[in-house]
């Protein structure tokens, strides 16, 4: 039999159909909602839940610390159950929390609009001081000057304190039964319409409870005494909820040391490709023949390989911050010396010089891409970007040069680069190149001191490094003699023409494919959760079938297009492989593990296109690529040692 009624007065929203709508949803299909990044889960077991609750509360704090980054809380007080766990979990493990500030959301007040004192045992600032910081260790708790609550003197500008403290990293509360947000009234609703925009920048104020939050306060927190229920309370306003706009914050805020690498990579890939864009300028300038320029190609290589590794040495033992500005000093004296110098024997100093300072800031920079990120589970996007800025560096290299030179001649547009060069250090003089180290001073604990031993001794380590040494070679392959096999044995006539071309539209393609495909990654990482090893596994079966491909396919378009195809596979593999080589070791032995990881690449580098070049001489450029494509292999056979040992 149907049964008509009104919603009672006192009900701020009253719309019917849309009530019967909620009413009508199954508990199936709760959980879906039309704005993907609205994620809604339901946690039946309330141990559960207030366990996951506590773990992301005490998670947060654990990473920012890592990061060396302030942590900014806004906290309900109800429920309160998840604060004991989360007690217990930072005394335990000694996770210090003198970097976090909270803001509690809201505290009853009075019929004149005066909050409640703290000392008053129903008050808000009582409940969390019983049953969060109070129980915290005095060694671990955060500074009172830390610890916010609103008042009626201060809700005004509770927002803005809130801003002051960098922007909630996070905001905790609940729905009430009027559907309050936070004791953010329904009520208040009815002033802002459909006007959401002027709803999210609301500020703070006093605001007077809906009968039926007095009511749930009363049955939850007063022993269901609705008399002992305030009136009234101070809450921030939606303004306050959190950075961006938004209730929870999961939002990139770039750090300081974030910045600094991505303005120091681009440039560090210039200096990378400088030698091959001012070759024939520099020829010119000093007239040099071929062996001479080549002579100075390969000391700049001959420099990369021992240099890094006693960099290594060197970052682990006198600090990051120093061997990098020292090797960013040089970099800048030797384009100083390498613009001005006439003679051969100075441009032999300034590259021997450009080497080693190369050297010593790579080294330095691939650590920083490691620790600047604190959660593991973004390392490979994050990696995969700064090395696609290095990469892109690299890439513009040529078309850059061409421009200055051309525009402020060889002197001139050195010179300019070697006052560009002095940016990262003077960034870097700022730069806190130790969070990590911070973090782990915060939270009461020793950095593991790992020695070379322990690292030599790791499979963490070896796996990676071997895994590079045999694919270091087949990007030096592709570079190296992939031209060579399209164009095949074209002639001389137009055919052979449209066959070159081919060639070098191919080898762009590759290196175009090469950035790319890491950007692509560090995009998608954004997206889904991207993990090490699977991508390892997926991008080493790749470079196997497509170098297999190279070698084997009579086609010229198939071979040009599996060349195209082998730069989307290769740019990804070197940080996938940085991050699964610093991923597990302590940070006290990460910068000899770069200097290693590169050491064991230039062995690969030279030995293994010697093989390809001796196999060539005697059966064909075919045959003499199988030596890549066997370099794949042994590649691919270490990706899956990794994944069993792992496992």
């Amino acid at each position: 039999m149907a049964f008509s009624y009104s919603l009672s007065k006192w009900i701020p929203f009253r719309n019917e159909k849309a009530c019967a709508h909620a009413r009508g949803i199954r508990r199936a299909d709760i959980t879906k909602h039309p704005n993907r990044d609205f994620r809604i889960e339901v946690i039946d077991d309330k141990a559960q839940f207030y366990s996951r609750f506590a773990l992301d509360i005490v998670t947060r704090i654990q990473k920012t610390a890592e990061a060396g980054k302030p942590c900014v809380l806004i906290l309900p007080v109800g429920p309160v159950p998840q604060y004991r766990i989360a007690t217990e979990m930072i005394n335990r493990l000694g996770i210090s929390c003198k970097h976090l500030t909270t803001f509690n959301m809201d505290e009853y007040a009075n019929d004149e609009g005066e909050t409640a004192p703290a000392d008053w045992e129903g008050s808000f600032a009582t409940s969390m001081r019983q049953s969060f910081f109070s129980k915290i260790d005095s060694k671990l708790r955060p500074p009172d000057k830390n610890i916010h609550f609103p008042t009626h003197k201060n809700i005004g500008d509770y927002w803005k304190m809130i801003e002051d403290a960098g922007g909630a990293d996070c905001c905790y509360g609940g729905i009430g039964w009027c559907g309050h947000i936070a004791f953010w009234e329904s009520h208040l609703g009815l002033e802002f319409g459909d006007d959401l925009k002027s709803y999210k920048k609301a500020h703070g104020r006093i605001v007077e409870l809906n009968p039926m939050t007095i009511m749930q306060n009363a049955l939850h927190t007063f022993s269901s005494d609705w008399s002992w229920v305030p009136l009234r309370l101070p809450h921030p306003g939606q303004r306050g909820a959190g950075r961006d706009d938004r209730f929870q914050l999961m939002g990139f805020h770039p750090t300081y040391l974030q910045i600094f690498l991505v303005v120091a990579l681009p440039l560090m890939g210039l200096v990378y490709a400088l030698l091959g864009g001012i070759k024939l300028a520099l020829t010119e300038r000093l007239g040099l023949d071929e062996a001479k320029v080549g002579r100075l190609v390969s000391g700049f290589g001959m420099m990369v390989g021992p240099t890094i590794l006693a960099c290594g040495f060197l970052t682990d033992s006198i600090g990051r911050k120093n061997v990098f500005l020292a090797g960013a000093l040089m970099v800048a004296a030797a384009l100083f010396l390498l613009a001005t110098t006439r003679s051969y024997a100075g441009a032999q100093v300034s590259v021997l010089l450009l080497g080693a300072g190369w050297s010593a800031t790579i080294n330095v920079a691939n650590v920083l891409m490691r620790v600047s990120v604190a959660d593991k589970d973004h390392l490979v996007g994050a990696i995969n970007f700064y090395d696609c800025i290095f990469g892109l560096g690299a890439f513009l290299t040529p078309v850059t040069l061409a421009i200055l030179l051309r525009k402020f001649r060889y002197s001139g547009g050195l010179l300019l680069i070697a006052g560009l060069s002095l940016l990262p250090t003077l960034l870097g003089i700022f730069a806190e190149m130790n969070p990590d180290r911070i973090a782990a001073s915060a939270a009461g604990t020793v950095p593991d001191r790992g020695g070379l031993s322990a690292l030599l001794g790791s499979a963490a380590f070896w796996i990676p490094a071997l895994a590079f040494l045999f694919y270091a070679p087949l990007e030096t392959s592709i570079a190296g003699w992939a031209t060579t096999i399209v164009t095949g044995d074209a002639g001389v006539d137009a055919a052979g023409d449209r066959a070159r071309k081919i060639a070098s539209s191919s080898l762009s393609g590759f290196w175009l494919g090469f950035t790319g495909s890491r950007l692509l990654v560090s995009i998608l990482s954004t997206k889904i959760r991207i993990g090490e090893q699977g991508l390892l596994l997926v991008l080493s079966l790749c470079c196997l079938a497509l170098m297999l491909t190279v070698v084997l396919s009579r086609s010229r378009g198939v071979s040009a297009a599996a060349v195209v195809l082998c730069g989307l596979a290769f740019g990804p593999v070197f940080p996938t492989l940085m991050t699964a080589l610093l991923k597990g070791l302590p940070p006290t032995t990460m910068g000899r593990a770069v200097g290693f990881f590169f050491a064991f690449a230039s062995v690969g580098w030279t030995i293994i296109p010697m093989l390809i070049g001796a196999v060539t001489r005697r059966s064909g450029i075919r045959k003499g690529f199988l030596v890549a494509a066997a370099s794949a292999a042994v590649f691919v056979a270490l990706v899956v040692t990794r994944g069993l040992t792992a496992s």
